[in-house]
């Protein structure tokens, strides 16, 4: 991916994270709906997708059934799911009569959530095109006699614009590729970030803590003359420091709890990995809080 989209995804998901974290449900669900179409019209892995949608459906549960934004982010998903199917799904190979999981499963979910976008649809506009967009997934699927009945239920003229010219991304350059894992993939973490799992494969072998980090750092903290504590810097395009959630600002209070007092301080990465354990204490805007990492144990 182009750098510039790659920072707009990671910002998008940085808004997504904190805001579900918050519990603002629909400014994370605008922009996991952002991320997703920035996705789909490029060049993108299931992995990412996948993980995309799924936290979208999330943030759109927790809003209530007749929320304005919970519709129309639901519309977006239906339209996103239809130009996956599109660029995923042969065309004509998954009639109704198919299995709808495997390589079918993305056209007939976009097929699903199509019919319950058109349902709920009032507007006679957005129901033409919607119901012209049901049809050619139908189509897409290899149901003609689904896509002819979904034409005729309608009784107006079809809407045949496409959704860039509805004012979504263009579809047409988005492609699967292969999922090329990176070290934010290796940590899984609670909720609240207070602890996180790290897979021991990460860490095996020589460790380069830059490309580790991504281009994040510390920066000793000099306050009166005195050091007080490294600052953790560069931390917002990094993937590892959003998903351990490690925020440009923190102060690194104590490591195991060892009270950081000097700008000489070394980390012991060896003993950590011995241990199968690192602890952080940070303040963030005047608060203390506790981090804590663990080795995956099989």
């Amino acid at each position: 991916m182009h750098d510039a989209l790659v920072a707009a995804l990671k910002r998008l998901r940085t808004v997504a994270e904190k805001s579900a974290t918050a519990g603002f449900a629909d400014l994370a669900a605008r922009a996991w709906a952002a991320e997703a179409e920035l996705l789909e019209a490029g060049p993108h892995s299931d992995h990412e997708r996948t993980a995309v949608w799924d936290n979208l459906r999330s943030e759109l549960a927790k809003l209530p059934a007749e929320h304005r934004l919970r519709r129309r982010l639901a519309v977006d998903l239906a339209v996103f799911e239809a130009a996956h199917a599109r660029h995923a799904t042969p065309a004509g190979s998954c009639p109704a009569s198919t299995d709808k999981f495997g390589a079918c499963e993305a056209v007939h979910r976009a097929i699903d959530d199509l019919t319950l976008a058109l349902r709920d649809e009032s507007d006679a506009e957005a129901r033409a095109w919607l119901t012209e967009q049901l049809a050619q997934a139908h189509e897409q699927a290899g149901d003609v006699a689904a896509a002819i009945a979904v034409r005729k239920a309608t009784g107006h003229p079809p809407d045949s614009r496409t959704p860039a010219e509805r004012g979504y991304l263009e579809f047409g350059r988005g492609e699967v590729v292969p999922h090329v894992a990176g070290p934010a993939d290796l940590v899984r973490c609670t909720y609240d970030h207070s602890r996180c799992e790290v897979d021991p494969i990460g860490v095996s072998g020589d460790i380069d803590p830059s490309g580790l980090l991504e281009g994040a750092w510390f920066m000793p903290r000099i306050k009166g003359g005195q050091f007080n504590g490294f600052v953790v810097m560069n931390a917002r395009n990094s993937d590892v420091m959003r998903r351990i959630d490690l925020r440009t600002r923190d102060r690194i209070l104590a490591v195991d709890g060892v009270p950081v007092v000097a700008p000489e301080f070394a980390w012991d990465l060896s003993g950590a990995l011995n241990r199968g354990r690192l602890a952080l204490t940070i303040e963030r805007d005047g608060v203390t809080l506790e981090r804590e990492f663990v080795l995956r144990r099989p």
